[in-house]
């Protein structure tokens, strides 16, 4: 959102890959939605995908990454505001749980189905969230 010339160069596709998704962090639904704008709008995407697997301290202070995994309802905003406008299939990225001794990946699974009912009411394309990848401890 910054259009930083370098963040820019990390999101063109290059002409050899056949299939080309970006991954994005991110902590407030709005910010996300705008997000999800440009990236209709500007980039050749194949998917979009929601880290919330990062567990560096700089991202978790900011309430993106891993962090984000404690808390559901915020995650279904912004899976609800990116959905809305993105036409290609959005992935969320898990970690196994916040912390090595309170795993809750399992927890968080359970909802996506319900997420996907509910959001796809007035959504053409399929499924809100069309994978989920766990990135263990």
């Amino acid at each position: 959102l910054k259009a930083n010339s370098s963040e820019w160069s990390l999101v063109r596709r290059h002409k050899c890959e056949d299939v080309f998704g970006i991954q994005v962090a991110g902590g407030d639904h709005r910010l996300m939605d705008r997000l999800s704008q440009v990236i209709e709008n500007e980039l050749d995407v194949d998917f979009v995908d929601l880290n919330m697997g990062c567990p560096l301290d700089f991202i978790c202070g900011k309430g993106m990454g891993s962090k984000l995994m404690l808390r559901v309802n915020r995650v279904k905003n912004i899976v609800q505001s990116m959905t809305s406008r993105l036409s290609v299939p959005m992935t969320l990225k898990l970690r196994t749980g916040w912390s090595k001794t309170s795993p809750m990946a399992h927890s968080f699974l359970e909802k996506i189905p319900l997420w996907n009912m509910e959001l796809c009411k007035n959504r053409t394309g399929g499924p809100a969230i069309q994978a989920v990848t766990i990135h263990g401890r």
